[in-house]
């Protein structure tokens, strides 16, 4: 595998052209308004596989419609909300200081129900009948993490303070919000987008490097001794 060292990257726009990019390790390296698979066309997603990211900077980027199998990402920071657009995983591993990431199976959030959306659903649906590990976040520490859309079961956590609610349970909390007490944290927000956009279950996450962990770990576990998480 090839090393990369302390070099930073500037201005790439990956417009996602079906190509692979594979075994190659970044470490301390800094990427400035850099876009990953920025494509709409599932044909054209890019591949990455085999890559090892250790003490990586973000600044403006973007992860979008592409598969990222067999990596390993370690402490990653970032100047702003790191969006996953439609980004497919497989055998990925989160570890070490995480900054605010949301993954998501919207495409394109100028058009989430629109008919390159739907077309995107069956591709997300089919990639993850054949996944067994999406995701591995036992280990990681993130100042915000959302996940949304990727099946539970595809996530190994740290199930003391990485949780699941299913559809079910988050039906049932909604009919008295006040069976909990959110400490004016955003689970509460968080469980009504899930049951907002009609995914099976949802994982939450409270987060290790917020200064208000101490709340989350207090939600999460009186929604575990209620019965509506585990």
């Amino acid at each position: 595998m090839k090393t990369i060292i302390n070099k930073i990257f500037e201005d790439i726009v990956e417009q996602g052209l079906g190509q692979i990019i594979e075994n190659l390790i970044f470490e301390k390296c800094v990427f400035r308004y850099c876009d990953f698979s920025r494509t709409l066309d599932t044909n054209l997603m890019t591949r990455v596989n085999n890559i090892i990211l250790k003490n990586i900077k973000l600044e403006n980027c973007m992860i979008g419609a592409g598969y990222v199998e067999n990596t390993i990402i370690e402490n990653l920071s970032s100047n702003e909300l790191l969006q996953c657009w439609g980004t497919l995983f497989n055998n990925v591993v989160l570890k070490g200081k995480m900054s605010r990431i949301m993954f998501t199976n919207i495409i394109d959030p100028s058009e989430p129900k629109g008919e390159i959306q739907q077309s995107y659903n069956q591709l997300f649906r089919t990639y993850y009948e054949s996944v067994d590990m999406a995701l591995d976040i036992s280990e990681a520490h993130f100042k915000e993490c959302n996940l949304r859309g990727i099946p539970a079961r595809c996530i190994k956590r740290d199930s003391d303070s990485q949780v699941v609610i299913t559809r079910e349970k988050a039906l049932e909390l909604k009919k008295d919000w006040n069976q909990i007490d959110f400490r004016k944290i955003y689970f509460k927000t968080s469980i009504q987008l899930f049951l907002d956009r009609g995914d099976a279950d949802y994982v939450l996450v409270a987060p290790k490097l917020d200064k208000r962990f101490t709340d989350f770990k207090i939600v999460i576990d009186e929604l575990r001794e209620k019965g509506f998480v585990y």
